[in-house]
């Protein structure tokens, strides 16, 4: 979920806009500019922002089919907005929709697909360059825009049967509760699969290259869902004990402690040897060997994120962000409204308010277990619950999809791998796979 970074003061002032780069795997580095020179001639589409005044509430609709293309709206307005439970003020609001655009993931992944095909050409002597490059650009960018469609495809079908739901239902006695119980169902249905194609593309950003190397529809709508409740976006430390006071009350022997588990390549360090020495692969194990410079840790603790930045003997600064519990409590607040699209909220009777929270810091430390208790309960809940929408949606898409528009689109992909096994008949098309970093033949490390 994209969005802000900490400032000085209590109000989030900017935008964490960090993306991971391209694994080029055994391709040259040169290679990344190449293909999105590529992808830009085989025209993948560019974003689009949008600025928007005095539009109102947007509904997931209307965001789902701008995502589909492209199109990022950006609200200005001089009243206050919020955001996951965060006030953000007029102008950061607009900045944490703009982040939102910059952070998808989309574009990349498509360039993404397209590396790993070449990769797979490299391994079979083909050049990527000159024979590779232009065949898996067309084949990707081309697929990524009919997936696109596709879905669009299947939000107007989605669209058309509620219509007729919603009109079969007013033909009712107007005061029947028969009547609105149809009125009811017609809209949870309805909002069952476009809520759960809104997680998944919007706040769980799960469309990744293996969505795109998928063989069929069915089984791209599978990986995508797999995707977004995968949990890679929940990561933390916090822990809900600081759920009582929004900053993060550990210490920074504490943070660090529970950073250390992190894997060093996940953190930009990279560390060879031979000669049989044991060489750290985790946080904690740097450490311990005396290449943190422990004197230089320092940590922010902000409402949104607590950032922990530190340097190691290679010259590296380590910087990591970790969502606060304040946050994520509030982001889950969020999810549950999603729910309550469909019918599946969860109540929040016992998740106390920013203000309880300040009384409860004080409260008994019983007390505080047990309220800590429910709040556990209640996110296990929210999330359970949002992976199963998210997870019906292969189901879903199946069913609301033109045939023809599912039948266009698993042709093409069909076409395009006989296409890639005609150019590359000795090599089974697989998606290429990061390699464990290489022993160099002594122990190196580069300032």
């Amino acid at each position: 979920m994209a969005c802000i970074i900490n400032s000085t003061d209590d109000e989030a002032r900017g935008q964490d806009v960090h993306k991971p780069g391209l694994q080029l795997g055994s391709l040259d580095w040169n290679m990344k500019k190449l293909i999105s020179k590529e992808a830009k001639r085989f025209r993948l589409h560019k974003e689009v922002y949008l600025p928007m005044v005095d539009a109102g509430k947007i509904g997931i609709t209307t965001l789902v089919k701008m995502w589909l293309n492209q199109i990022f709206g950006v609200p200005l307005t001089y009243g206050e907005y919020t955001a996951h439970g965060i006030n953000l003020g007029s102008a950061v609001g607009a900045m944490h929709d703009e982040a939102h655009g910059i952070v998808d993931n989309r574009r990349r992944e498509v360039k993404q697909a397209i590396a790993n095909l070449l990769n797979a050409a490299n391994t079979a002597g083909k050049n990527p360059r000159a024979e590779a490059l232009p065949l898996a650009t067309r084949h990707m960018v081309s697929r990524f825009n009919a997936l696109n469609q596709t879905l669009l495809a299947y939000v107007e079908a989605k669209e058309r049967r509620a219509v007729e739901a919603l009109s079969a239902a007013k033909a009712l006695a107007p005061d029947d509760a028969e009547r609105r119980e149809a009125e009811k169902i017609a809209r949870r249905r309805y909002n069952t699969g476009i809520t759960a194609l809104f997680q998944a593309l919007h706040e769980a950003y799960a469309m990744k290259a293996n969505v795109l190397e998928a063989p069929t529809l069915e089984k791209a709508i599978t990986r995508l869902c797999a995707n977004a409740t995968s949990g890679e976006t929940s990561d933390k430390f916090n822990e809900l004990e600081t759920f009582f006071n929004p900053r993060s009350d550990l210490t920074n022997e504490e943070i660090f402690a529970r950073i250390g588990t992190r894997s060093l390549a996940s953190v930009g360090v990279h560390v060879y040897g031979n000669n049989g020495a044991i060489m750290p692969t985790t946080i904690a194990e740097y450490a311990a060997q005396g290449r943190v410079f422990m004197d230089t840790l320092h940590v922010n603790r902000g409402a949104v994120y607590t950032e922990i930045t530190f340097d190691v003997v290679n010259g590296k600064r380590v910087k990591i962000q970790v969502p606060t519990s304040h946050y994520l409590v509030n982001t889950a607040k969020d999810e549950n409204a999603v729910l309550g699209l469909v019918g599946q909220k969860v109540s929040e009777a016992n998740v106390p308010t920013n203000e309880q929270r300040q009384d409860l810091r004080e409260a008994d430390e019983t007390i505080k277990k047990v309220a800590l208790k429910r709040i556990e309960r209640w996110l296990t809940e929210v999330e359970a619950r949002t992976n199963t929408l998210v997870s019906g949606l292969t189901a879903d898409v199946l069913a609301h999809v033109p045939a023809e528009a599912m039948a266009a689109y698993n042709q093409l992909v069909a076409a395009q791998n006989d296409e890639w096994t005609r150019f590359m008949p000795s090599v089974a098309l697989i998606p290429w796979v990061a390699p464990a970093p290489e022993v160099a033949p002594a122990v190196t490390e580069t300032p």
